[in-house]
């Protein structure tokens, strides 16, 4: 009989599943840099990384206003392999001045796993939101020193795409609703290649609805040749000049100062490109 109690233990022991989630980590972004306007879509990028047991539970968003304790809720189902990584994208559209939301992932009992929270940067509608696709972060810094004593003038947000994760992929929405609180975006030095179809589509479907593009040239402009991106160009890329002689450049730029060598883009205007300012010499 004794025999008999331990062998019912052990099998008792071994079919009881006993599931651990201390081994979960997760990263949230929102928006970029954390800048809202009030009634736009908002892009909350969820990188969840999960190295113990099967999690089947859920996603679910708390917003909450700053002036009431108004709450809503918002959920959506996900499962995530043992030993795997689950990028999960949400895009919400708060219907009040929210200032905080707080994600949480739930087991299928609606108990909590492991949550993050981010404070929003709510700013007003007129505001300037310019997120910059390039490494380096000082050369729009002037935009920011701008005359803010007169009230008419709006305050500009600049933020760096290297300023939130080295790898440009994972930081872009892949549907145009993430950028619905920027005012422009700048292409610099990055390269597209690691920029998925859907990212670039979602990034032509903004500009297509009224968002603005400004992609600098030089040798920046190799990493937009042949991408996706290149259909809504108002220019036909065609390589690259480098100009080594000092005397032209001093000449050109009216400066003594130019030193080095000066790559420029060439390009051909598309039919339906207006053109800005041209030089004839």
């Amino acid at each position: 009989m004794k025999t008999d109690r331990i062998l019912y233990i052990i099998i008792i022991l071994t079919i009881i599943p006993f599931p651990t989630f201390s081994n979960v980590d997760m990263e949230m972004q929102a928006g970029f840099g954390n800048y809202h306007k009030p009634g736009h879509w908002i892009f909350l990028r969820n990188i969840l990384t999960n190295s113990g047991s099967k999690i089947d539970g859920e996603l679910m968003v708390n917003t909450r206003e700053s002036s009431v304790n108004a709450r809503k809720n918002f959920t959506l189902p996900l499962v995530i392999p043992s030993y795997d990584i689950e990028i999960e994208d949400i895009y919400l559209k708060p219907e009040g001045f929210r200032h905080n939301l707080k994600v949480y992932l739930n087991n299928k009992d609606k108990e909590e796993i492991i949550s993050r929270e981010a404070a929003l940067k709510v700013i007003p509608e007129d505001d300037i939101l310019i997120l910059v696709l390039g490494n380096d972060p000082d050369n729009l810094d002037f935009l920011t020193k701008t005359d803010t004593s007169n009230q008419e003038n709006p305050d500009i947000h600049i933020v760096y795409s290297a300023f939130i994760n080295d790898r440009i992929s994972e930081i872009l929405p892949g549907i145009w609703k993430g950028y619905d609180s920027v005012d422009v975006v700048i292409i610099g030095d990055v390269l597209l290649q690691e920029v998925s179809l859907n990212q670039q589509q979602a990034l032509i479907d903004w500009v297509s609805a009224g968002g603005n593009l400004i992609i600098s040239g030089g040798i920046n402009s190799r990493n937009l040749m042949g991408e996706h991106i290149e259909k809504i160009l108002p220019v036909k890329l065609n390589g690259e000049t480098f100009l080594l002689d000092q005397d032209a450049l001093q000449e050109a730029f009216d400066s003594e100062s130019i030193m080095g060598q000066l790559i420029l883009a060439e390009s051909t205007p598309v039919t339906e490109a207006r053109i800005i300012i041209s030089d004839a010499k």
